[in-house]
């Protein structure tokens, strides 16, 4: 029987011919930059992973674990009701092997550069083969430039980057530069998808979530 979460996406899927196909990394839930902010809804499918594999490799903490998983499922409902394709893979394997059939199925993803260099490595081969089409990561506010500009060289410290950047940023209003007032502004998104995560019927789909992942045998897609 398929879950919980399986039958709500199946309700909101809109139909996924014609669309260019977004990967998109559990830290990169949002579209408010990048790619999913570039195009009408209508004209964008995306790709979400889920890797059991990948959260054992380290003792990460299990209700942090449980919120990356069910902050990830909702995104995934989110986009599915606003008309964007969605493609949800549970693999035991990489990520690297979810996105390889994908991608020879509904031609070249985009994605985001990773943040996380683990997965950076990851998805090498397919960017270098151009199963993978890498564009810069918008979430960033400042660049490796900006901290190589702030001091001679390593060891790297902090105390010299932040005032380097004040400086560059200017004042702003209420003492903020627009990238801190940014800053600010994606805090507070962060938060209200963190209150989302922890409402009570968030608590119901990670129990659900931690049910279903406790039966994956081999690779699932929903979508």
């Amino acid at each position: 029987m398929p879950s919980h979460f399986a039958r709500s996406l199946a309700e909101r899927q809109p139909d996924p011919a014609g669309r260019r196909w977004v990967f998109v990394p559990y830290d990169q839930l949002t579209d408010a930059v990048g790619p999913l902010a570039q195009a009408e809804a209508g004209e964008l499918g995306i790709v979400l992973v889920e890797c059991p594999a990948r959260a054992a490799r380290r003792p990460y903490h299990r209700q942090k674990l449980a919120l990356v998983l069910a902050n990830q499922r909702h995104f995934a409902l989110e986009q599915a009701a606003r008309g964007v394709a969605v493609r949800y893979v549970v693999t035991d394997g990489t990520c690297a092997d979810a996105l390889t059939p994908l991608a020879r199925k509904l031609g070249p993803l985009t994605m985001m550069r990773a943040a996380e260099r683990e997965l950076r490595m990851e998805v090498a081969p397919l960017v270098e083969d151009g199963r993978v089409v890498e564009v810069p990561h918008e979430g960033w506010l400042t660049s490796p430039d900006d901290l190589r500009a702030s001091q001679q060289g390593p060891p790297w410290r902090m105390d010299q980057f932040y005032p380097a950047r004040q400086t560059a940023d200017g004042p702003a209003h209420g003492g903020r530069s627009s990238r801190g007032r940014e800053v600010v502004v994606r805090h507070r998104q962060s938060q209200a998808v963190a209150r989302r995560a922890a409402s009570p019927g968030a608590s119901a789909l990670r129990a659900r979530c931690h049910h279903h992942r406790s039966r994956v045998a081999g690779g699932i897609e929903f979508r």
